[in-house]
């Protein structure tokens, strides 16, 4: 056992939720290499253990800093389980995750970016 025991078992919770499997291994790996020293990253398949999990945090009186949540997940949406999230930490900061360029086609050579072409 390390000296930084006790100091992990008291980091908050960064908690991820995507049903693709090859999606939440990169979240993981990814959160882990950047935020792993300060934060417990917990990362779940679905939104009923996203649920159970973020109770049995509160209730172990266990801090959630972030939740993000794939915003298409079975039983409900992503946006569904943050407000869910809002109840039980309503100071977590919360994040949908969608798939980079999910329903758009690639920009056009030359084109003006979309943001400032929606805005003129």
């Amino acid at each position: 056992m390390s000296n930084d025991t006790p100091h992990r078992a008291n980091r908050p919770v960064l908690l991820a939720v995507d049903e693709d499997d090859a999606a939440l291994a990169r979240i993981e790996r990814e959160l882990e290499r950047r935020y792993g020293v300060d934060y417990q990253v917990v990362c779940l398949s679905s939104s009923r253990a996203a649920i159970e999990s973020l109770r049995a945090l509160k209730a172990t009186q266990v801090d959630v800093a972030v939740v993000l949540a794939d915003h298409a997940l079975s039983g409900m949406t992503g946006a569904e389980l943050l407000i869910a999230v809002n109840e039980l930490y309503p100071i977590a900061k919360r994040a949908v995750l969608i798939n980079w360029g999910a329903g758009r086609s690639p920009p056009q050579r030359g084109a003006p970016p979309r943001d400032r072409a929606r805005t003129q």
